[in-house]
């Protein structure tokens, strides 16, 4: 007799998030680049697998994560900026954020209008000058 049971599928950003990494440290990074992946409006193999060379969080949580957002992208948004403003606040953070959602934007060696403005989002929520990243 087959089971039916499935582990329970984490429904909120915050529970994917958490399940990509279990270090603070790493949380803005991880949002940053899933919203960038999410807004390419597609999760590729390409982008979980820089994802995890760059981050070093767990593939299939990322692949989740960043397929959530992008099925709510203003939720997503919403919530981004909200991890970004109460990250801390050091150019090494800051300049690491913006390190993995410019990895984001071509990890997929194809960029988008989408992921310019994703990119732009980001450094607006770190208090960086939009135009220049």
């Amino acid at each position: 007799m087959r089971s039916s049971y499935a582990p329970p599928v984490p429904h909120s950003f915050d529970a994917l998030l958490d399940a990509c990494t279990d270090d603070p440290a790493v949380h803005a990074r991880t949002a940053a680049f899933a919203l960038v992946t999410a807004y390419d409006h597609e999760v590729s193999e390409r982008e979980v697998a820089r994802y995890v060379e760059l981050v070093g969080g767990d593939a299939p949580a990322f692949g989740a994560l960043a397929t959530a957002m992008k099925g709510d992208l203003d939720r997503a948004t919403a919530w981004v900026m909200a991890v970004l403003a109460t990250s801390g606040r050091d150019a090494v953070a800051v300049d690491e954020v913006l390190e993995a959602a410019r990895a984001a934007v071509v990890a997929d060696e194809e960029i988008r209008p989408r992921e310019e403005l994703a990119l732009r989002l980001v450094a607006q929520a770190l208090g960086v000058d939009a135009d220049a990243v």
